[in-house]
């Protein structure tokens, strides 16, 4: 399947994923990590790998600047990947949740990844601020606190979480 370089990992179900660690680049969450598992393989059943490949697929177009419609030739060759190494330091948007974590802990979790239809991508990925009102325009914190939420009521993952949060 192409699962070399050391990035899938095989749990002990038989499950093949990729450990992603994300780091936040701009606003009050900056240098901030959000860690999530990318399903490529479950012995139960195709979901977990579609919904793995719908998120990285969805990573490339936020990445890449590719409208999810967009079935060019250009598109559809910017959607591949030659390797998974490609997905490393990849900047895209995304929208981040805060959830409950196995120990009902909270835990920050990219649930998206935004793309370019979305009607702040351009001005969140290339940090230009929109009009919103003639001769206002919001900062790019406020930009992102359109997409990122709950995060200040979430611990820093640096303050006594540790593996827990592999």
């Amino acid at each position: 399947m192409g699962w070399t370089g050391g990035y899938a990992t095989r749990g002990d179900t038989g499950a093949i994923y990729l450990n992603g660690e994300f780091t936040v680049l701009a606003g009050e969450y900056a240098k901030r990590k959000v860690w999530s598992l990318i399903g490529m393989y479950s012995p139960k059943g195709p979901e977990w790998e579609s919904m793995g490949r719908s998120f990285v697929r969805s990573i490339l177009q936020s990445a890449r600047n590719i409208k999810p419609d967009d079935n060019s030739p250009p598109a559809y060759k910017a959607r591949q990947l030659m390797s998974l190494s490609e997905l490393d330091g990849i900047e895209f948007v995304a929208k981040v949740s805060l959830e409950k974590d196995q120990y009902n802990e909270p835990k920050n979790v990219i649930k998206q990844a935004i793309t370019p239809e979305h009607k702040q991508y351009a001005q969140l990925m290339h940090g230009m601020a929109a009009v919103t009102q003639p001769g206002q325009k919001p900062s790019h914190h406020e930009l992102q606190s359109e997409l990122y939420r709950g995060p200040d009521q979430a611990p820093h993952p640096a303050e006594g979480y540790g593996s827990q949060w592999d």
